[in-house]
């Protein structure tokens, strides 16, 4: 558990730096570990008495496999993340459509009623943008009470709805209302799925174990010829790098350089406060 732990706070480190920086931090950590693999299979060499000048028996297919395997494995990570990112801007954009499309359709109704509605659209997405996105960028869990009180109103809301359509008065939008609130829990509840996931821990350390097992292989199978060892290892670990970025930059839709931000939902905001200010004035 505290291993788990250990590596997710290494992504929280990791994962907001900007594209720069973290790209020399993958570069330097490729580097090292192509070091470290270096020295630990010559120490290793020298321990077991095996003569340096001599090839081991290391068939090329075994390098082959294992890197197949890490494209695979980057490749399926990769996929999972891009889809993420764009179904997470889809949800955002959904979700800021239905708060004002729930403000709007409120218009029609009774002067009280109205107002609820209203302010409490303005809470909900104030709330979104203020809290949901700090706990999205931390990946909050799946019971965090944050969540469920985010949602509560908006499950209240159906609630009054439906009471001010049945209490000897009919809303003749009241369905739409419902159906647009039905729609930003929806979208609500997508987005704050997306921000729980992106490349598990299982996965990282596959794709982690796999590259390292390569680079020994190709250690082992050089050992008699040093320069062309130290060459292939320093091409190879800057190609494991260079994917490493690639999946350290996408992992989370909801944080770092290319985060989803709330920018649909703070311009929805915007409007919605335009339109009350115009409609006092007038």
């Amino acid at each position: 558990m505290h291993r788990v732990t250990y590596a997710m706070n290494l992504l929280d480190l990791l994962e907001p730096l900007p594209l720069p920086q973290l790209f020399l931090v993958t570069i330097i950590s490729g580097f090292a570990a192509s070091a470290l693999v270096l020295i630990t299979v010559r120490v290793t060499v020298h321990l077991l008495r095996i003569d340096p000048s001599k090839p081991l028996p290391i068939r090329d297919a075994v390098i082959t496999s294992l890197s197949t395997m890490f494209a695979l494995m980057v490749a399926f990570a990769a996929a999972g993340i891009w889809s993420d990112a764009i179904q997470g801007r889809g949800a955002v954009q959904r979700e800021a459509n239905s708060i004002e499309n729930i403000f709007a359709i409120a218009w029609s109704f009774p002067e009280g009623f109205r107002n609820d509605i209203h302010d409490e659209m303005l809470r909900h997405a104030r709330r979104t943008v203020q809290s949901d996105w700090p706990a999205m960028r931390r990946r909050a869990g799946l019971n965090e009470a944050l969540f469920d009180r985010s949602n509560s109103p908006l499950v209240a809301m159906i609630r009054r709805t439906s009471e001010e359509n049945t209490d000897g008065r009919s809303l003749p939008l009241s369905k739409a209302l419902i159906e647009q609130i039905v729609e930003l829990r929806a979208a609500r509840l997508q987005r704050e799925m997306i921000a729980r996931g992106g490349v598990s821990t299982a996965l990282w350390l596959a794709i982690i174990l796999i590259p390292l097992g390569a680079m020994t292989m190709i250690a082992l199978a050089l050992n008699h010829q040093g320069g062309l060892q130290i060459t292939t290892l320093s091409v190879y670990s800057v190609g494991v790098s260079a994917a490493f970025f690639v999946l350290l930059a996408h992992d989370r839709p909801f944080s770092g350089y290319h985060a989803v931000e709330p920018i649909p939902i703070e311009q929805a905001i915007e409007r919605i406060e335009r339109s009350i200010m115009d409609r006092s004035l007038n």
